[in-house]
């Protein structure tokens, strides 16, 4: 298994590396430009966002690339490589690579140490940096890895299900379907309160209004609430198709 996820890793790392450094670059353009230019800070926030979000985007293509080699690729195929040991290898890689780049985000908008004019969001924003808050950002960007990624192997594997120029098509329309039908069955099934959920974070304010309330950890992390219970089932038996798939119906 490690073996694999070394293999996996030397595959792309020159990308990693690249990745890695061009969006530190980009960061550190965006702190020069705070602190010796003084660049307002609603402008830097929403370029780093921008810059995470487009780093994480890179990693899972990436990741993507990598599991879709491995598929087509002959002498991977002569290796004795059981599907879940394919599967929980590239997994394990969208999690380091997410984490990685999750890392570096944090550490920009620790170091950028952003003020604004509402003393209540300058509160909320050092709650986020609390070690506490830090450990369940962490714990959620994991778990989104791990949910895009079985959707990705999953629309991947499909498509090498059938043959044919239009068989992309097939896995494109199974990544932007699964997440539909995983919203429709919460909703079927705890109705309109999903809206409120995003995995195990619950995103409802109190009746009060006090802004500060709604971002203590108690109060919005619930592991075992039912969203968190059905994204669990969901992810389990996209893997477990995924694995059937690579062993019974794969196509080159």
């Amino acid at each position: 298994m490690l073996k694999l996820f070394k293999y996996n890793w030397k595959m792309n790392s020159m990308g990693l590396y690249i990745t890695l450094t061009a969006t530190a670059l980009l960061y550190a353009l965006l702190l020069i430009g705070k602190y010796r230019y003084g660049w307002v800070d609603d402008i830097l926030l929403g370029f780093g966002f921008m810059i995470a979000t487009f780093s994480q985007v890179i990693f899972y293509i990436m990741s993507a690339m990598i599991f879709n080699h491995g598929l087509k690729s002959y002498h991977r195929r002569l290796i004795p490589i059981k599907p879940i040991q394919e599967i929980v290898s590239m997994t394990l890689l969208a999690v380091v690579y997410s984490v990685a780049g999750a890392l570096l985000a944090l550490l920009f908008f620790m170091i950028a140490d952003f003020q604004f004019v509402y003393e209540e969001v300058n509160e909320v924003l050092r709650a986020f940096y609390e070690p506490g808050a830090i450990a369940i950002l962490l714990i959620l960007i994991i778990w989104n890895a791990i949910t895009l990624i079985s959707i990705l192997m999953l629309a991947i594997s499909t498509s090498y299900c059938f043959r044919g120029k239009y068989r992309a098509w097939l896995g494109i329309i199974v990544f932007f379907t699964l997440p539909i039908i995983t919203e429709l069955i919460m909703h079927w099934v705890i109705g309109d309160t999903a809206n409120n959920y995003f995995a195990f974070i619950k995103l409802e304010m109190d009746n009060s209004g006090d802004i500060n309330s709604a971002f203590e950890l108690t109060n919005i992390v619930d592991f075992l609430s039912i969203p968190a219970l059905i994204d669990v089932i969901g992810v389990a038996l996209q893997l477990a198709v995924t694995n059937y798939l690579m062993k019974k119906h794969i196509q080159l």
